[in-house]
C-alpha cells in the first residue's frame, strides 16, 4: 500500500512540475543610430531542456538583416543555425543538432544576428511567430513569447549636417490636431508628410516658408490628409538646395 503511494505521489508531483513549466522565447530591446547596424539577441528561458528552436522575426520595414551575421552563443553545443529569408521583412533562424544535444543551461542568450537601419528615428517593434521549442520527443514545449522594440538615435554626423532641431510631433496616440514643433538653423520651406508602411501611400501637406527660429504649428490629420494610416510614418522635410530632405520622423498611432 505504502509503496503504491509513493508512486502515486512521484506521478502528481511530475505532472504537477510539468503542468506549470515555463519555456520563453524572447527578442531584447535593442538601440543604435541611423544608417547603422544594431544587433538582436534572442533568449531561451526553459524549465525543460531543449535540442532545437525556429522562429520567425517580423522586421520593421526600414531594417534589413545583414547577410551571415546569425550565430549560436556558448550554450550550444554541437548545434547549427540556419537562416532563411521568406520575404523582404521576414526572417526564419532555426538550429538543431544532429545528435540530439541539448542545450546547455536553463536561460540566456541563444542567437545573436545584425540588422541595417535606415534614415528614420524612432521606436520600431520587432516581433517574433511561428515559435518553436523543441524537446528529445520532438514536441514543441514553447508556451509564451516576449517581443521587442529597436530604438533608433539620430546620429551625430545626421545632428550636425541636419538644418532643423528640437522636432516634436505630439500626442502620440493622436486623434484629430497634431502639434509639430521644429526649430530651423536658418530660413527655409517646410514640408509634412505622412507613410502608410502597408499600403506605401504618401500625402504632403506644404507647411510655408519659416524664418530662423522656434515655430509650433498646428496639423488636423482627419482633414488634411487623403488618408489616415492606423500606425504610420509622419515626417518633417525641409528644402535644401531645391531638394526637400528628411530631418524626422515620427511613428505615430492614430486613434
Amino acid at each position: 500500500m505504502k509503496q503504491t503511494i509513493k508512486i502515486l505521489l512521484a506521478v502528481l508531483f511530475t505532472n504537477v512540475s510539468v503542468l506549470y513549466s515555463q519555456n520563453i522565447m524572447q527578442i531584447h530591446n535593442a538601440s543604435g543610430y541611423t544608417n547603422d547596424t544594431i544587433e538582436l539577441t534572442v533568449e531561451i528561458i526553459n524549465d525543460i531542456p531543449f535540442i532545437s528552436f525556429q522562429f520567425d522575426v517580423i522586421m520593421p520595414e526600414t531594417f534589413n538583416y545583414i547577410p551571415n551575421t546569425a550565430m549560436l552563443t556558448n550554450r550550444s553545443l554541437d548545434h547549427v543555425i540556419n537562416v532563411t529569408e521568406l520575404s523582404d521583412h521576414r526572417l526564419r533562424i532555426l538550429s538543431y543538432s544532429l545528435n540530439n544535444s541539448t542545450f546547455i543551461g536553463n536561460s540566456g542568450s541563444i542567437t545573436k544576428f545584425s540588422l541595417n537601419t535606415s534614415n528614420l528615428e524612432g521606436n520600431f517593434d520587432i516581433q517574433l511567430q511561428q515559435v518553436i521549442i523543441g524537446d528529445s520527443l520532438s514536441q514543441n514545449i514553447a508556451d509564451s513569447i516576449v517581443n521587442g522594440t529597436i530604438t533608433v538615435y539620430l546620429s551625430d554626423i545626421e545632428h550636425l549636417t541636419n538644418p532643423v532641431n528640437n522636432v516634436l510631433m505630439y500626442p502620440n496616440p493622436c486623434n484629430d490636431i497634431l502639434n509639430i514643433t521644429f526649430q530651423l538653423q536658418e530660413k527655409a520651406e517646410v514640408l509634412f508628410e505622412s507613410y502608410d508602411i502597408l499600403s506605401k501611400e504618401k500625402n504632403q501637406i506644404l507647411l510655408g516658408v519659416y524664418p530662423p527660429g522656434i515655430h509650433t504649428t498646428r496639423i488636423n490629420i482627419n482633414n488634411k490628409m487623403k488618408t489616415i494610416p492606423k500606425a504610420g510614418i509622419y515626417r518633417l522635410l525641409v528644402k535644401k538646395n531645391n531638394n526637400f530632405i528628411l530631418c524626422k520622423s515620427f511613428k505615430i498611432i492614430t486613434k
